[in-house]
């Protein structure tokens, strides 16, 4: 009677074993597939955050682009004549002179210009004229040409070539120096007078175009 009791203790403690084993196992089971689940949905939030991050930064990218594009082009802006650091040979220089350039066919390929001058005898002068970056001839309007072509070696030179009937009147090489807050030119040609002219004129920026 004592072994069939030992042998039904033994039994029972082994259906026992068992019973805790395979609830460990369930369990040990269980955590994993919730610990699964867990990494799962912060991988999740973390691409969710990664994305929205992003997504963030390409706005403000395109958001910045056309001023970064913009500043390609240091010539874009108004731009008043520093009379005090110019000269005119013969003169005499004018009074006063503003110009401004905005972007004409697209940032960085050309300019439409307009000049508001007062000469020496207080006579207002208005240019004005749209030109590409291509060497062409574009229609120029002011006393001084009829047309006019540019060339950009560089973003910060410009070349300029003026016709009066076809034929050259005036060349001019501009640099705006590397701090974007001057920009001085060099004109030579033939006045409507028809004399010869030198002229170095200084411009200082004073802001954006519009």
């Amino acid at each position: 009677m004592t072994a069939d009791c030992d042998v039904v203790s033994k039994s029972k403690a082994a259906t026992v074993r068992k019973r805790r084993v395979y609830y460990a196992r369930n369990h040990n089971q269980s955590r994993t597939l919730r610990l699964a689940d867990t990494v799962k949905e912060d991988s999740m939030r973390n691409i969710t955050r990664g994305s929205a991050v992003v997504g963030f930064v390409v706005v403000a990218w395109l958001a910045s682009a056309p001023v970064l594009r913009a500043q390609a082009d240091p010539l874009i802006g108004r731009w008043t004549l520093d009379v005090a650091q110019s000269r005119y040979e013969p003169g005499p220089a004018p009074r006063s002179e503003t110009r401004v350039y905005e972007a004409f066919g697209g940032v960085g390929k050309g300019i439409k210009a307009s000049f508001h001058r007062v000469d020496s005898v207080g006579k207002k002068v208005t240019i004005t004229y749209s030109a590409m970056y291509d060497g062409k001839d574009y229609k120029y309007s002011g006393p001084d040409a009829d047309t006019i072509s540019l060339t950009h070696p560089d973003p910060n030179t410009l070349d300029v070539i003026l016709k009066r009937n076809g034929h050259v009147v005036q060349r001019t090489h501009s640099v705006v120096s590397p701090d974007g807050k001057t920009r001085t030119q060099t004109a030579t040609g033939t006045n409507v007078q028809g004399q010869k002219f030198t002229v170095v004129a200084v411009f200082d920026r004073q802001g954006p175009a519009t």
